[in-house]
C-alpha cells in the first residue's frame, strides 16, 4: 500500500484516519459495556418486581389495578 496515496498531507491525513478509527473503537466498546449494564439492571428490576411485566398504556389493566 502506497502511504503517499495523500501526497503533501499524509502526513497528516493518515494519523486522522488513525484516531477516528480508535475514537470509534472506543465508542464501541463503551457502548457493548453500557449495554450489558443496563440489561442486568433490567434483570434485577423485573426480579425484584416477581418478573411480570405490564405493556405501557394498557388502560384495562390500570383501571383494574386502581380499583383493587
Amino acid at each position: 500500500m502506497d502511504l503517499q496515496l495523500a501526497g503533501d498531507y499524509a502526513a497528516y491525513i493518515w494519523p486522522a484516519y488513525g484516531l477516528t478509527v480508535l475514537v470509534m473503537l472506543a465508542l464501541l466498546a463503551f457502548s457493548i459495556t453500557r449495554l450489558k449494564r443496563v440489561k442486568r439492571e433490567l434483570g434485577a428490576l423485573e426480579q425484584a418486581q416477581g418478573g411480570r411485566r405490564r405493556r405501557r398504556g394498557d388502560a384495562a389493566s390500570d383501571a383494574e389495578d386502581e380499583e383493587t
